[in-house]
């Protein structure tokens, strides 16, 4: 909701809440609560009850992360898997299992890597797989928000 000026009104209450220690700037965050209309200040207004950081809401949704194996890496493929495993292994283990689509020029498959290889997506790892497969080349699913309404 914008107000005037552009920009999104939230009101939380702040007295016992420890998750405004989340609002720090530039952080994406999910609010849930309630929404009016304020007739004083002729705005909307979302009255916070909850607030998530979005980074936190996705390493506890994603149940599966899909990457696209690259082209480029054909020539390398002992790299590439190298470099995969270094990056998967910081992040292990997690409620997230990690498939690898790879298409050739006659076939393609789709290869689970196993409970063993399930990870937690923080942004430092999707940054690192996205260096590696690039944006395209990644892809998070998720479960339906738990607790949400």
């Amino acid at each position: 909701m914008l107000d005037q000026s552009n920009r999104p009104v939230v009101i939380l209450l702040v007295d016992d809440d420890p998750d405004c220690r989340l609002l720090v700037k530039d952080a994406l965050v999910l609010v849930e609560g309630n929404l009016r209309f304020d007739d004083f200040s002729n705005a909307w207004r979302i009255g916070g009850k909850r607030i998530v950081l979005l980074d936190s809401l996705r390493e506890q949704q994603a149940r599966r992360l899909v990457l696209r194996w690259p082209d480029a890496a054909e020539q390398r493929t002992q790299d590439f898997i190298a470099r995969l495993q270094s990056a998967l292994s910081t992040s292990r283990p997690g409620p997230c299992e990690v498939l690898v689509r790879y298409r050739g020029e006659g076939a393609g498959c789709t290869l689970a890597l196993g409970s063993d290889w399930s990870i937690r997506p923080t942004p430092a790892l999707m940054d690192e797989l996205e260096s590696l497969v690039g944006r395209e080349g990644l892809q998070l699913l998720y479960d339906a928000p738990s607790g949400l309404h």
